[in-house]
C-alpha cells in the first residue's frame, strides 16, 4: 500500500526510528534497571504492540506512528529522569 493510504502501515524509515528508540530503552534499562526485571527487546516490542493494539510493530497504522514514537520517547524520558 502507498503511504498516506487509509490502512497503510508504517514505512521502513519509521520502523528504523522505532528500532532506534527500542535500542535506547534497552541500553538505559541495562544501566538503570531493577535486578529483578531486565528489559529485553522483546518486552519493549510486546509493550508497544499492546499499546498500539497490533500483533506486530510493522502492523502499526501509519496514522499511529507519532503515537508509537511518543510512547517510546516517554519511556526513555522516564528512564532518564530515574538516572538523575
Amino acid at each position: 500500500m502507498e503511504s498516506g493510504t487509509a490502512g497503510a502501515c508504517i514505512t521502513e524509515s519509521q520502523v528504523r526510528r522505532l528500532h532506534d528508540l527500542k535500542d535506547e530503552i534497552v541500553r538505559l534499562e541495562a544501566r538503570v534497571g531493577s535486578k529483578s526485571f531486565r528489559v529485553i527487546s522483546s518486552h519493549v516490542w510486546w509493550s508497544l504492540n499492546k499499546a498500539m493494539s497490533v500483533g506486530s510493530m510493522r502492523k502499526i497504522p501509519s496514522e499511529k506512528f507519532t503515537l508509537a514514537e511518543r510512547y517510546l520517547e516517554a519511556w526513555i524520558a522516564r528512564l532518564n529522569a530515574t538516572q538523575q
